[in-house]
């Protein structure tokens, strides 16, 4: 009988900042859906106006490696991230 190692969920709080031309793209669901992950939205704000930038307090868990994988992701978009404590 083989043994399977779990891999330990891993945990991220991070404040993601999404540039207005994202303002009307699913990004938090794709964090779910492609990832895999739990989102907790602790705080946001998120506009129409076409001028701002909208914001998202996030915990992220989930699989170390999907994480990693969707914070690479984020960046790709154009998505600042910066780590709340």
């Amino acid at each position: 009988m083989s043994e399977s190692k779990s891999v330990e969920p891993a945990s991220v709080h991070s404040r993601i900042l999404v540039p207005q031309r994202y303002n009307r793209q699913p990004i938090i669901s794709r964090l779910v859906s492609r990832y895999g992950l739990t989102v907790n939205i602790k705080a946001a704000s998120l506009t129409s106006d076409n001028d701002s930038d909208g914001w998202f307090d996030l915990e992220l868990s989930g699989n170390p490696q999907k994480l990693t994988n969707s914070l690479s992701y984020l960046q790709g978009l154009g998505v600042n991230l910066l780590q709340l404590a």
